[in-house]
């Protein structure tokens, strides 16, 4: 089932095509479903109501993270620490609180970080991890031969010359210790 996210609104989370309605999941394990009509206690009800959980959440169709904002409830994508130049970790988002976000992490623990100290990115495919080596592996050429240059100018290297190294990474150079 195709489903057009742009009709979606604000805040959904997942399509039930059961149900067919737009799903909202909140913190703490709520869900909430999106009423664009009704009628409770003679107040006209529009947005969003607390619901039952989904029966079968396998059903459930998910807007994908674009990597912009904070991932969905139950994401599996990385996070790290921004100040502490910290790894990237590979982390299920549990829920959000005002300033805090939980998660657990790949060994079952469960941990919280302050939202405005951490940034979040997908799960790199296994070619996005080999381009990254490929690039830190001809920057790590470039320096040593031009070993009078800082790090950053190898952001200032012309394109023609930075796949000039990449080459040589391909065809198999390595810098040997003297």
């Amino acid at each position: 089932m195709n489903i057009d996210w742009s009709k979606a609104p604000k805040g959904a989370t997942h399509y039930c095509p059961i149900r067919k309605t737009w799903l909202k999941q909140g913190g703490h394990c709520t869900w909430l479903s999106w009423s664009p009509f009704g009628r409770t206690h003679e107040e006209v009800l529009i947005g969003w109501t607390f619901c039952h959980p989904p029966e079968d959440e396998s059903a459930l169709i998910k807007e994908q993270w674009t990597g912009e904002g904070l991932p969905h409830i139950g994401a599996v994508c990385e996070v790290r620490r921004i100040a502490w130049g910290d790894t990237w970790s590979k982390v299920k988002v549990l829920c959000y609180g005002e300033k805090r976000a939980f998660f657990q992490n790949a060994d079952g623990t469960e941990q919280s970080l302050r939202l405005d100290k951490i940034e979040f990115r997908h799960i790199r495919t296994p070619e996005q991890i080999a381009a990254e080596e490929r690039e830190a592996k001809a920057k790590e050429m470039y320096l040593s031969v031009y070993f009078a240059v800082s790090e950053e100018s190898w952001d200032h290297v012309p394109e023609a010359m930075r796949e000039t190294f990449r080459k040589a990474i391909d065809a198999g150079w390595q810098q040997v210790a003297p």
